[in-house]
């Protein structure tokens, strides 16, 4: 039962966040739709044509660079796992070697621990589009492990050691870039979007109904 009120404060907390998100962006174009609307602007109909096909080059812009925001965030994540992948390799190979405590030293159970609880967490709100439920972060946990080696009179830590942090706040990371870089462009495209072509299909429904009219006013005239 706890677990299930758990992670319904978690889906009720993923939801404010993109309720408040889209509110924000709504606010925004909101108060330069009501900027456009001053008589000096051009919005009038004749202009309606080269307007509309500067918004369809912005839409292609937006997507394209939504799609390297992806694409960025997908190789960064790349170079994070290869880069461990290596230091990984680097530990089997100085076993039984002079050197293993430098480069492949591991670290204690419980900042291992800690560390796997940080990257877990942050994978999975990434994937639930919450916040992180943990209060920890590197920093924290790096200092709770510097006390455990002996305060500032031992900051020695193998390169393996190292990375394992590197790794953690590389998700924590990609959990920030996530929600504040992706989650935002798609979100501001989408308002964007959905708000100016729906516009624009009013637009065209009272264009086509003045043309209507003009034509019956000429049939009369004709009479």
């Amino acid at each position: 039962l706890s677990r299930r009120k758990a992670a319904g404060a978690d889906d009720s907390l993923s939801r404010s966040a993109s309720l408040s998100k889209s509110s924000k962006i709504e606010d925004r174009l909101n108060k330069v739709v009501e900027a456009a609307s001053s008589p000096i602007t051009k919005n009038r109909s004749p202009e309606l044509i080269p307007l509309t096909a500067d918004y369809e080059q912005m839409k292609k812009k937006i997507r394209a660079l939504i799609a390297a925001v992806k694409k960025y965030q997908k190789k960064t994540q790349e170079m994070q796992e290869s880069k461990f992948e290596l230091v990984e390799q680097f530990s089997v190979m100085s076993e039984r070697s002079p050197v293993h405590e430098e480069i492949g030293g591991g670290l204690d159970t419980e900042t291992a621990e800690a560390l796997k609880r940080l990257r877990q967490q942050s994978s999975s709100s990434q994937e639930q589009h919450g916040a992180p439920t943990t209060t920890e972060n590197v920093v924290e946990v790096a200092e709770k492990h510097r006390k455990q080696r002996g305060g500032a009179n031992d900051t020695t830590i193998s390169l393996y050691g190292l990375y394992s942090f590197g790794a953690a706040q590389a998700v924590a990371n990609d959990y920030e870039y996530q929600s504040h870089v992706v989650d935002y462009a798609i979100e501001w495209e989408k308002i964007v979007t959905e708000r100016v072509d729906r516009e624009l299909k009013n637009v065209r429904k009272l264009e086509a109904d003045r043309r209507h009219y003009e034509r019956r006013v000429e049939g009369l005239r004709q009479r």
